[in-house]
C-alpha cells in the first residue's frame, strides 16, 4: 500500500506544530491546516488516509467538519481532538458512525502514535476487504460467463472444461473463506470503535474464532502486570467460567503456558488438535491463547487465528495503558505542580 498522507486541521498554530514535530519519524505524508473551510476544499482535490480535527475552531466544529469530509472522502478515517466537557458529544458522533475515536487534550505522544496506527490499520483492512468484495464479483461473473461456454462445448471439450472449471470453483471458495475472514475482524474491529471492557472484546474475540475456525475450546490467559502471574480471563466452550481454573505463576517454567508467553513461539501437540499460541503486540508478548480443534491444525489456521488475536492483543494493550493513565496523569500533575 502507498504511503499514508494524515490531514490535521485546528485553528491554533501551535498545536499543529507540535502534531507534526510527532509526526516527523514517521512514514506519513502529514498536511495541516487551520481552516476547516480550507481543509475541505483540499480534502477536494488530495486523497487522505487519515482526517484529524481540533472540536472547537470558530468556521465549524470538528464534528460539523467531519460530516462533511465523510461525504467528500468516505473511505478516509476521521479522528476528533477534544477536553473532556464534550466527551458525551463525540460519543454520540462514534456511535453514529461520524467520527473513528476521539483523542483528549492534552494527549499522550505514545497514545496518540497508537491510536494512528491502529486508525490506519483500520483503513488498510477496509480497502483489503472492499478489493477482494470487487475480485469476488469479477471472478462470479467469469464463473457464469465460462458455465455458459461450457454449456456449449461439453460434448468435445468435457474433460477440459471440467478440470478448468474445478480451478475456478476452488478459487472462488478460497476468496469466499478470505472474506469470512475478513468479515470476522471486521465484527472485531467494529466492537473495538465504541467503548467496552476487555471482557467483553474477549468474548467477541472468541464468539469470531469460533464462528469462523469451528474450535471446539479456547481459552485466554492474560498477564497480570501487577503480580507476576497469567490468568484465565475469557474462555469458550469450557465446562466452568475460565477464572474458576486459578492463576500460573511465571515463574513456573515446567508450563506450556508459560513457556509459550515467555518465548513467543506456538506448541502444538502430535495430533495436531491442540494448540498455544501467544498474543502479542509489537513483538511484545500480552498473554496466550489455548485452543481445542475439531480438525487437524494447519498452517492457515494459524493464520487466521494470528489475524484475530492481534485484533484482540490491541484490546489488551489499551486496557493496560488505561490502567497506568491515573498514574501518569499524577506523574503529569507532579510536574505541571513544580513549574
Amino acid at each position: 500500500m502507498s504511503q499514508h498522507k494524515i490531514l490535521i486541521v485546528d485553528d491554533e498554530e501551535n498545536i499543529l506544530r507540535a502534531l507534526r514535530r510527532l509526526f516527523i519519524e514517521t512514514d506519513y505524508v502529514v498536511s495541516v491546516e487551520t481552516s476547516p473551510k480550507r481543509a475541505l476544499k483540499l480534502l477536494e482535490k488530495e486523497k487522505f488516509s487519515l482526517i484529524i480535527s481540533d472540536q472547537k475552531m470558530p468556521e465549524m466544529t470538528g464534528i460539523e467538519m467531519l460530516k462533511i469530509a465523510k461525504k467528500i472522502q468516505p473511505d478516509a478515517i476521521r479522528i476528533v481532538l477534544s477536553g473532556y466537557a464534550e466527551v458525551g458529544i463525540i460519543i454520540s458522533a462514534i456511535n453514529e458512525g461520524e467520527i473513528y475515536k476521539f483523542i483528549t487534550k492534552p494527549w499522550d505522544d505514545d497514545n496518540m502514535l497508537l491510536e494512528v496506527k491502529k486508525a490506519l490499520e483500520y483503513y488498510e483492512l477496509k480497502t483489503e476487504k472492499e478489493a477482494l468484495m470487487k475480485r469476488i464479483e469479477e471472478q462470479n461473473k467469469q464463473l457464469k460467463r465460462f458455465n455458459e461456454e461450457l454449456e456449449k462445448k461439453v460434448e468435445e471439450k468435457t474433460r477440459e472444461l471440467k478440470l478448468a472449471y474445478s480451478e475456478k470453483v476452488l478459487l472462488t471458495e478460497q476468496l469466499k473463506e478470505k472474506v469470512e475472514e475478513l468479515k470476522g475482524r471486521d465484527i472485531i474491529l467494529q466492537h473495538l470503535l465504541s467503548i467496552h471492557s476487555l471482557d467483553e472484546t474477549l468474548k467477541v474475540t472468541l464468539k469470531v474464532i469460533n464462528n469462523i475456525l469451528k474450535i471446539k475450546k479456547a481459552v485466554i490467559y492474560i498477564k497480570d502486570y501487577k503480580d507476576n502471574f497469567l490468568e484465565a480471563k475469557s474462555g469458550i466452550g469450557t465446562d466452568e467460567e475460565p477464572k474458576k481454573s486459578g492463576k500460573i505463576e511465571l515463574n513456573n517454567e515446567d508450563n506450556d503456558i508459560v513457556k509459550v508467553f515467555k518465548s513467543g513461539k506456538i506448541i502444538k501437540n502430535d495430533e495436531d488438535n491442540y494448540l498455544l499460541q501467544p498474543i502479542k503486540k509489537d513483538q511484545k508478548s500480552l498473554g496466550v491463547i489455548e485452543i481445542v480443534s475439531n480438525e487437524k491444525i494447519t498452517e492457515g489456521f494459524i493464520e487466521k487465528l494470528s489475524g484475530f488475536t492481534s485484533l484482540a492483543a490491541i484490546a489488551i494493550n489499551d486496557s493496560i495503558i488505561n490502567e497506568n493513565l491515573p498514574e501518569i496523569q499524577s506523574k503529569i500533575e507532579e510536574i505541571l505542580g513544580e513549574i
